[in-house]
């Protein structure tokens, strides 16, 4: 299949120049910040980081001219904001489950040091 040629384009090139900037993910993840704020129990609701960003979207742009975004663009900040602390522990304590049985093994094998 021959197609057009294509430019490379790296990770920290799209960061910077894609269609979301270095400045337009931390007002992201600010608004983030501030559904979490809003509704620290249950967060915002599945889906609703769209409508919460365009609430606090003029406080980062005052003139205007911002784009509708429909994610955080970093996976903890989007599940604080929209299932607060709820969410959290929901991710959380499977992981702390499963890491506690091997930690625990192994710290029993040293006599109560794992380090």
């Amino acid at each position: 299949l021959q197609g057009a040629p294509r430019e490379v384009v790296t990770a920290a090139e799209r960061m910077v120049d894609g269609a979301a900037s270095i400045s337009d993910r931390l007002y992201l993840w600010h608004s983030a910040w501030l559904m979490f704020l809003e509704h620290p129990l249950a967060g915002a609701g599945w889906g609703q980081f769209a409508y919460g960003f365009f609430s606090h979207a003029a406080l980062f742009y005052p003139q205007g001219g911002y784009q509708l975004y429909h994610h955080a663009h970093n996976l903890p900040m989007q599940l604080l904001a929209e299932t607060g602390l709820a969410g959290l522990v929901c991710l959380l304590l499977p992981a702390w489950l499963a890491l506690r049985g091997p930690v625990a093994a192994e710290s029993a094998e040293h006599g109560g040091e794992i380090w």
